[in-house]
């Protein structure tokens, strides 16, 4: 039964070196959290509700949009655990940082997903820690 055990590595998170928009490479890099982790998954409920209480009051498909976006963009902070920058790695920060970097929004929604980058070896338990650096 643990073979399947994913919270815990989950939770975690690993480190996602980040490249400049041109490509180079830098020393900054994130801590993600993969998409199984506790709060996640508790953030993504929450806004399921929230959101189809609020899409109701929107008149345009704009405002709709822009509501999606705005969710989207708070839900994949929640995966950020940690970063090498100095500001403190806050849900306003997070949010602020993704909102001025789409592009790396977009691969938090990519890497975050994939399953091989975090469980990469049987976990024993959900207590477990696996921190790894992604190439």
């Amino acid at each position: 039964m643990t073979k399947f055990f994913t919270r815990g590595i989950a939770d975690e998170g690993i480190k996602f070196p980040l490249v400049a928009p041109d490509g180079s490479p830098t020393e900054e890099y994130l801590v993600l959290k993969n998409i199984n982790c506790t709060c996640f998954r508790l953030k993504e409920a929450q806004q399921t509700r929230r959101m189809a209480r609020e899409l109701a009051m929107l008149k345009t498909d704009e405002q709709k949009a822009q509501l999606h976006l705005e969710y989207k963009r708070e839900l994949l902070a929640t995966l950020i655990k940690d970063w090498s920058f100095d500001e403190e790695p806050t849900e306003e920060n997070k949010i602020f940082f993704l909102a001025e970097a789409p592009q790396i929004q977009e691969q938090i929604d990519s890497i975050s997903a994939r399953n091989e980058y975090f469980f990469k070896h049987p976990s024993t338990d959900s207590t477990g820690s696996q921190t790894s650096n992604l190439s």
